[in-house]
């Protein structure tokens, strides 16, 4: 259980997917409101409204951001995504390049811009972002599956080969590296190559057809409008959190936020962060059992979770957590405390 006493997906629990929507814009007004001169409160409000479908106020909105801030990384990369879906191909590459000169970790955003320029028709500079990018730890499955397709557009097709199939090493299920791969072996001439992977492509491409109309079935709708409050939910934490003196209220949007939402390690430790610098350590406990629960062998969560319990006055609880903090690594400097820690309680 958090500190917070409200438990947002209770609350909602008999609302139609048009309430919790409505209830999300408020929020995202509310926050804009609240604060006029953030940009990243607009990009927020932006945020919600692109995944909405209302591109107009996104675009207001994010536009509204740079005009607050012309560096603001957010409200430039969703510029981008509209210019690249509208296929203003030049447009997007600019504004992803802005990004990525902004913040050079943000991989989602070096992977847009040379996306944005091999669509462009700038394959070679596309593709030599792109190596980049598979040969750095901001690799991804995604920037391998582009890079290969990049390669088809070039006849380059050991090339994509050799792209396509480090895909399927990571991730097996993947229908653009079937497909890539199909098109490869057909243009090498390897036609039963071909075969085999046109036939993987398409079984896999008709189980998602199946499961999109089972979800059809079912609460799409509603659960499509909770996901757009988790998102505005956590959007305005983050907002809220730059100001101290709205970090507890920042906290509880957060929290509401992982109520809502499939468990997420990135939420999960900035809720945590911020839980701990202002003394929360039942919200603290909450977030890092929810943690351990998706990295078990993580011994930080361990030692955390141990402290957390310590300051909550639950020494059987802290010593529980210690204990397997130690069992995951004795050498740690940080386990000879707890072991002394636990020989302190125990002794008699």
């Amino acid at each position: 259980m958090f500190e917070a006493e409200s438990n947002l997906r209770l609350e909602i629990a008999d609302s139609s997917a048009e309430d919790i929507l409505s209830r999300a814009r408020a929020l995202a007004d509310e926050l804009v409101e609240a604060n006029p001169e953030m940009p990243t409160a607009y990009s927020a409000r932006a945020r919600l409204s692109y995944l909405l479908g209302k591109s107009t106020e996104a675009r207001q909105d994010w536009e509204q951001a740079i005009r607050l801030d012309e560096h603001c990384a957010e409200a430039l990369y969703g510029l981008g995504l509209m210019a690249f879906e509208s296929d203003r191909f030049t447009e997007a590459a600019v504004l992803f390049g802005q990004v990525s000169n902004l913040d050079q970790e943000d991989r989602q955003a070096r992977i847009m811009h040379a996306d944005a320029l091999v669509h462009d028709g700038k394959i070679d500079e596309g593709i030599a972002h792109l190596e980049r990018i598979v040969n750095s730890p901001f690799a991804t499955v995604g920037a391998l599956e582009l890079l290969g397709q990049a390669y088809l557009q070039k006849r380059e097709y050991e090339k994509a080969r050799s792209c396509f199939e480090r895909v399927l090493e990571h991730y097996a299920e993947s229908k653009d590296a079937m497909y890539g791969l199909t098109r490869v072996y057909a243009a090498l001439g390897d036609r039963e190559k071909a075969k085999e992977f046109n036939l993987r492509f398409r079984e896999f491409a008709q189980r998602d057809r199946e499961e999109n109309a089972q979800d059809a079935e079912g609460f799409q709708d509603r659960e499509f409008a909770i996901s757009g409050l988790a998102q505005i939910c956590m959007d305005a934490g983050r907002v809220l959190s730059k100001s101290p003196e709205q970090v507890p209220q920042a906290i509880d949007h957060m929290l509401n936020a992982i109520q809502l939402s499939p468990p997420n390690v990135e939420y999960l430790l900035e809720i945590r962060t911020l839980c701990l610098g202002q003394g929360r350590f039942v919200d603290v406990a909450a977030t890092t059992k929810r943690l351990i629960e998706l990295e078990p062998s993580n011994i930080d969560h361990w030692f955390i979770l141990g402290n957390a319990y310590t300051e909550l006055g639950q020494a059987d609880l802290a010593i529980e957590a210690f204990r397997t903090a130690i069992e995951l690594d004795p050498h740690d400097s940080r386990s000879q405390w707890a072991d002394r820690f636990i020989q302190r309680y125990e002794s008699p």
